[in-house]
């Protein structure tokens, strides 16, 4: 008799357990995660996750200056134009719920799409699992800073890996005929205004490395160069939320 009882006590428990959700590998919800891949833009994903099953995903696919890419206007027909964009995320998105995987073919000619696309599913399903143990998901992550009347905003590209800030890039764009370019270390600036591309440059890579030693965005700002390394502040923040869990 004890031995039964003990038998139906393990079964019991087995199937509070399994109620509880204590064998779920994500927590249900929706997540948003950046897809990086190369220093040309980024795919976000929306992800929603229900009983360890991916029900929904959306794709937004954004340039290397942050601007979302509209599907009404985007490329040039004849080539890969909005239509074909749209197709490939539908088809992407489609692909993934049905497999209930990031882990899908690529869509033929949008190889560069399904490769931001996938990663940024794999990073959002991390974002979700019940047992991540760290603050932040590896890999590399996307921020800008706010953009002042000149059209100058810093980009950073930051990577993570075990919670450690391992390498962080900088690009400064700036406004010309209404478009953005980043600027261009060989040519920007001047002696004359006794601020050239050279000290644009030392200033990113100085402001990059104080980043990685420190592991924060509590550093001291380069002399002469305050709105760069405010801006690249502000951008490595948000870099470091969107990849936060």
């Amino acid at each position: 008799m004890k031995k039964l009882f003990a038998v139906s006590l393990v079964i019991v428990l087995a199937m509070a357990l399994t109620a509880c959700g204590g064998s779920s590998t994500y927590e249900d919800g929706t997540y948003t995660a950046q897809g990086v891949v190369g220093d040309r833009g980024y795919v976000e994903a929306t992800v929603t996750i229900e009983g360890d099953e991916i029900t929904n995903i959306s794709f937004v696919e954004y340039t290397q200056f942050d601007e979302a890419k509209d599907y009404a206007t985007y490329g040039r027909e004849g080539t890969f134009d909005g239509n074909d964009l749209q197709e490939a995320h539908e088809a992407l998105a489609a692909a993934m719920v049905e497999a209930n995987s990031w882990e899908v073919d690529d869509v033929t000619g949008a190889t560069s799409t399904s490769e931001k696309a996938k990663l940024a599913v794999e990073v959002a399903l991390d974002k979700a699992l019940v047992d991540a143990d760290s603050e932040f998901v590896n890999g590399t992550f996307m921020g800008v800073s706010s953009m002042d009347d000149r059209g100058g905003m810093v980009v950073a590209l930051v990577t993570i890996n075990n919670d450690e800030i391992t390498a962080v890039n900088l690009r400064e764009t700036t406004r010309v005929d209404d478009a953005l370019e980043f600027k261009d270390y060989e040519t920007y600036g001047s002696e004359a205004a006794g601020f050239t591309g050279e000290d644009l440059q030392e200033a990113h890579e100085t402001m990059a490395a104080r980043f990685v030693e420190a592991n924060d965005t509590d550093v001291e700002l380069v002399s002469g160069a305050t709105g760069t390394s405010e801006k690249a502040i502000e951008a490595v923040v948000e870099a470091l939320n969107n990849a936060r869990r």
